[in-house]
């Protein structure tokens, strides 16, 4: 039809009256303004037209047009005495054989993608519509639609956009690809060991008196892949949590205290796992003594006084092994292998001497010594026993001397011990 759009070669026929008495037609010509004209040939010509067919004699010239155009066509006859006929009426010719620019799709959201259309443009015919086709493997969840769509679900989508002109030409895209993942990575893992990395392996919520090594090995994610492992350190102080900047990998814990690891995996899509580690111990402080009161004095099994003490042992990490060392000297220190005596309750019974007391927490850290001294309590030495005196007749008398007769009276007068120890208390006779 005169005017449409068409992207097809266009056959057509442009009626013209030849009907003039005694003339006959040499030739077919064209013209697109009426001012510049061109003849028809069975061969290919100018201006887009490329192939004609005429029947010069009838009235009508019958054409074949393969070329783009979008063009106002007019026709007349010219005779073979070079008169021309008057001219057709115009007839619209739109041919259009280029594809159009194709439209695209535009993806919004994290996890819930929203996948709209924009139109693609046609600079001859115009642009007729834009659709596209949304799959899922093999299997095609929308087809040519232009509304917008949401995908909710894991998994990976394809898309396609085709641009249709108004001439029927069509284009379309490369396919889209929309990655969706819902779910969680595979969280990591934390290694922990005792020193350096190539200690022993050290165990959860167990006390330690060494360093704690740390480190990670990266989770997994089967949809959109591993993005990072990494974690972060809580330690207990003072009561609150605090928590530690810059951690790097691997990492070794060294001070005393309670430590929370909360380890985290992170995926391409931005889902997240954690894994909170829970807790790792280190005790790095003695034990402390302090002395109590003295007991009453007791006699022993041996015959000697003894007396009790009251000794007060804390610990504020892996707790007492509820274990003493006591000695006489401080050269004899004692270490972690040394025999140490078990401690029913924190009363020890000391003889009168001097001596150095520690004790020991559950993972072999070692107190300092106290210094225990009996001495000033305690007095097994026996004093100074003190003397008589005699004298003949009264304290004025010339002295007596014992296991001799005599007849007088004989006075007799003490004179006191002395103990360097507990000191005299009384002499008598």
């Amino acid at each position: 039809a005169s005017g449409t759009w068409t992207k097809d070669d266009l056959y057509g026929e442009i009626t013209i009256d030849t009907s003039v008495t005694g003339k006959t037609v040499s030739k077919f010509q064209y013209s697109y303004d009426g001012n510049t004209w061109y003849d028809v040939s069975a061969t290919q010509a100018t201006n887009g037209i490329k192939y004609y067919n005429y029947n010069k004699s009838g009235n009508t010239v019958t054409f074949m047009l393969k070329d783009q155009m979008n063009k106002e066509i007019m026709v007349r006859a010219v005779y073979t005495d070079g008169e021309i006929s008057a001219t057709s009426s115009t007839t619209s010719i739109k041919i259009d054989k280029t594809a159009p620019q194709v439209g695209s799709v535009v993806a919004n959201g994290y996890k819930d993608v929203s996948i709209s259309k924009i139109d693609g443009t046609d600079n001859e015919s115009g642009h007729k519509k834009t659709t596209y086709t949304v799959k899922q493997g093999s299997t095609t969840l929308y087809s040519n639609i232009e509304n917008s769509v949401t995908l909710n679900d894991t998994g990976t989508y394809t898309i396609t956009v085709t641009t249709e002109d108004i001439a029927g030409n069509t284009s379309t895209s490369s396919e889209y690809t929309v990655r969706i993942d819902k779910e969680e990575p595979a969280v990591g893992k934390l290694v922990f060991k005792k020193n350096n990395s190539t200690g022993p392996i050290y165990n959860l919520n167990e006390w330690t008196g060494t360093d704690v090594y740390v480190e990670k090995q990266d989770g997994t994610d089967n949809e959109s892949g591993h993005y990072k492992t990494s974690y972060n350190i809580l330690s207990l102080t003072g009561g609150s949590f605090q928590t530690a900047t810059g951690v790097t990998d691997p990492t070794t814990l060294i001070e005393h205290g309670q430590y929370y690891l909360l380890l985290t995996t992170e995926d391409n899509a931005g889902n997240v796992s954690t894994q909170i580690y829970s807790s790792v111990l280190i005790d790095k402080k003695a034990p402390t003594i302090e002395l109590g009161e003295w007991g009453d004095p007791i006699v022993g099994s041996d015959g000697k006084i003894h007396r009790t003490i009251t000794i007060y042992f804390s610990d504020i990490g892996s707790g007492l092994a509820r274990k003493y060392y006591l000695s006489n000297s401080l050269s004899d220190a004692p270490t972690a292998s040394s025999t140490w005596k078990s401690m029913d309750n924190d009363d020890i019974i000391l003889e009168d001497k001097v001596y150095y007391i520690w004790t020991i927490d559950n993972v072999g850290n070692i107190s300092n010594w106290k210094k225990l001294d009996a001495t000033n309590v305690i007095d097994n030495t026996p004093p100074t026993v003190g003397t008589l005196i005699g004298r003949k007749n009264n304290s004025s008398g010339e002295l007596y001397t014992f296991d001799t007769w005599t007849n007088t009276n004989v006075y007799l007068e003490k004179r006191d011990g002395s103990d360097s120890g507990s000191g005299h208390y009384r002499t008598t006779y």
